[in-house]
């Protein structure tokens, strides 16, 4: 058994050499380019699931995911400056890359980067997405679009979709942003506040809606209209066809509706964006199909149809 003295000294070891790991490859230019010069410099063009797997690329990924974690370990300002470091340098085109691919592996350390980075600093997420419009790149948002819509691990969906949802819930930024500028030392707090700006979060809600509302909540506009009658329980395809039968919704599926009814719950409460959720609601039967949810026998499913009402 380790007394109290001794065990804070192995941890004052594990935090120091934390802090000059994190220094060294912050400091090593020559390194940081070379780790993620090949994922920038990928050609924009259709996913990669099926293509033979890059065991170098994949030690990269698994590489800058610990590096991450190990960035939770120490101080804000530390933190945020290697955070920000490694996305300016293209930490978020790795992120893409592990997207695109099917291994279990690459999907979870890509999702805990995008969640650690998204935590820290959305608006340099949300800067990526912008340049990648701007250049008619396949863009971050799309990427995780797809892998909601093919994702049948319940965990996976989980966390990408609250990364997603921080992306999208530009309501009280200001006091966050505030907030955390007051751990920043006074020499980076204006640029810190600047990147927080309203500017990015509106273009890039702009360009979410529309480019990517559709493919987002395509499944739950393709989902069946369920209705009562006189006869019992009835389903209407998304063809407009009597179904013989009410399908049965399995288990990634309902999980998938259920996370978008939550986003679509959300984006209504959220006061700055209500112009635009309102206009994809009206243009789009969306409501139609989730209160005929309802129906359904699965209780979460009912429970984000009340939900998404209140809203």
């Amino acid at each position: 058994m380790l007394d109290d003295g001794t065990f804070g000294i192995l941890n004052g070891f594990v935090f120091f050499t934390q802090v000059d790991i994190i220094n060294y490859i912050q400091g090593n230019d020559a390194f940081l380019n070379e780790l993620l010069s090949g994922f920038r410099d990928e050609r924009p063009g259709s996913p990669v699931f099926d293509s033979p797997l890059d065991e170098r690329r994949r030690d990269i990924v698994l590489l800058l995911n610990q590096l991450m974690i190990l960035g939770k370990g120490v101080q804000l300002p530390n933190r945020l400056a290697l955070y920000r470091n490694l996305i300016d340098r293209g930490l978020l085109f790795v992120v893409e890359w592990a997207f695109r691919r099917n291994e279990a592996q690459l999907l979870h350390a890509g999702a805990e980067i995008l969640t650690l980075a998204v935590e820290l600093d959305v608006g340099a997420v949300r800067m990526h997405v912008l340049k990648e419009d701007e250049a008619k790149r396949r863009s971050l948002i799309v990427d995780i679009i797809a892998l909601l819509s093919r994702t049948k691990n319940m965990g996976l969906l989980s966390q990408v979709g609250d990364s997603l949802r921080n992306l999208l819930d530009t309501s009280g930024e200001e006091n966050v942003s505030l907030a955390r500028a007051r751990h920043v030392r006074v020499a980076d707090r204006q640029s810190f506040l600047q990147r927080k700006e309203g500017p990015i979060s509106d273009n890039f809600m702009q360009s979410f809606y529309e480019n990517c509302v559709g493919a987002l909540y395509r499944p739950l506009l393709e989902s069946p209209e369920i209705k009562a009658g006189a006869g019992g329980l009835s389903a209407v395809s998304n063809n407009g066809q009597l179904m013989v039968e009410v399908p049965k919704i399995p288990r990634e599926r309902t999980a998938l509706l259920y996370l978008l009814i939550e986003l679509l719950s959300a984006s209504v409460s959220n006061n700055s964006q209500l112009h635009r959720v309102s206009f994809f609601i009206l243009s789009n039967p969306i409501s139609r199909k989730i209160v005929s949810l309802v129906y359904v026998k699965d209780k979460p499913l009912k429970h984000g149809k009340i939900a998404s009402t209140e809203s």
